[in-house]
């Protein structure tokens, strides 16, 4: 973090973040189809074509080779 965010986060507030912190597979793909509808309702983006962006097939492939419900691109 603090070398990308130029500064070091405090011990305490990385201690407090660390329970709430999730890892996934997911790439969660529809949050951002809604941040782009939300910069384009804004102003700050035009029309986005997001459709084929991402490519979960293999993902999906190894997910239920383990028995993990497939993630989804919309």
């Amino acid at each position: 973090m603090a070398k990308i965010g130029g500064k070091q986060l405090p011990a305490s507030v990385v201690a407090t973040a660390w329970p709430h912190m999730k890892f996934t597979l997911d790439p969660l793909a529809p949050t951002l189809k809604a941040s782009a509808d939300h910069a384009q309702s804004v102003g700050l983006l035009g029309s986005a074509n997001l459709n084929g962006l991402y490519d979960l097939v293999l993902l999906n492939q190894i997910l239920a080779e383990h028995g993990q419900p497939a993630v989804s691109s919309e």
